[in-house]
This record gives C-alpha cells, sequence and structure tokens, in this order.
C-alpha cells in the first residue's frame, strides 16, 4: 500500500466491505462529534482515579495485557470484549488481528473488517502524526518507515500474518 493511499485513506474494498466500513466510520464518527461536544462543555473521560485516559494509554495497557496470553484466551476475553461494548479502539493490535483473522469463527465479518479498519486507521494516524510533527519531507517519511519496521520486530504473531496476507495495511 502507498504512502498517499494510507493518507487518502485508500484501501481498495469491495462493495461489501465498504458499506461495513463505512457504517463502522459513521458510528466512530458519532462518538467523536460526541466526545468533542463533551470536551467543548468541559468535560472529559475520566477513570476512577479522575485522571483522564487517552486512547492511546488504553491501547498501550491492552497491548502489555494481551502480550503473553495464550491465543484461545485473548480470542475467548476479546469476543466477551465486543460483547459488552467494548470499542475495537480500545483493543490491542494482537486482538484486531486475531480479530481480522478469524481462524475459530468465533467473529462475525462485520467485526472482522471493522478490525482491519481500526488497523488501518492506527497506521494512517502514526504516519499523520510523523508527518505533522516535522512537516512533509523525506526524512519525516524515512523517520516514519524506520519506526514501523522496528515495530515489526516485537509485532504479534497474528498481527505480522495479517499483514503478511493484506496488502492494505502496512508492510515493512
Amino acid at each position: 500500500m502507498s504512502l498517499i493511499s494510507i493518507l487518502r485513506g485508500d484501501n481498495g474494498q469491495s462493495t461489501s466491505e465498504s458499506a461495513l466500513l463505512l457504517g463502522t466510520q459513521k458510528m466512530t464518527a458519532a462518538r467523536a462529534a460526541a466526545t468533542l461536544e463533551a470536551a467543548q462543555k468541559g468535560q472529559s473521560a475520566k477513570g476512577a482515579s479522575g485522571a483522564q485516559i487517552t486512547a492511546s494509554a488504553r491501547q498501550a495497557a491492552a497491548a502489555k495485557a494481551d502480550a503473553d496470553k495464550p491465543i484461545a484466551t485473548l480470542l475467548t476475553e476479546t469476543s466477551k470484549a465486543l460483547k459488552s461494548g467494548t470499542p475495537l479502539k480500545d483493543l490491542s493490535n494482537r486482538a484486531l488481528a486475531a480479530i481480522a483473522l478469524d481462524e475459530t469463527g468465533a467473529f462475525s465479518k462485520e467485526q472482522a473488517v471493522a478490525a482491519k479498519a481500526e488497523l488501518r486507521g492506527r497506521d494512517r494516524a502514526s504516519l499523520v502524526a510523523a508527518i505533522g510533527a516535522s512537516g512533509l519531507s523525506a526524512a519525516s517519511v524515512a523517520s516514519w518507515i524506520s519506526a514501523q519496521t522496528e515495530a515489526r520486530a516485537t509485532m504479534s504473531s497474528e498481527e505480522a500474518a495479517l499483514r503478511a496476507q493484506d496488502g492494505r495495511l502496512f508492510r515493512t
């Protein structure tokens, strides 16, 4: 997948995948609008201690918790989390890859498509952040690619397998 495709959000999906993704994107946009509205009113997502919990902090905590779990345990816990309403943005990349691969048939096609879309969104957000920090240049893109390559070394086998088979996800 090209960098321009990542930035534009091009993903070469079929019509049914696009329709599923559009529904997911509409729900995400609605949540984002509600979050923005709450922020403008001075409210924020806070944990029990009153400290603000960011999406990246939730993802990092999920990644740490999921890293050493057996895949069967991860699939069971992820399925329960989705049934209880946990948003995909709070799941680790390993959990998202397991959903997208769906080797056990435990997840719906909609969930698999949405999990892939979340991973593509994370790739896009990291690229935009890298470019935004220092402007679009060969150095900023090279730095991002280098960071992605380093991340690949610590990536779960599930995420590596998904990235190897899905050309719409960034691969090193």
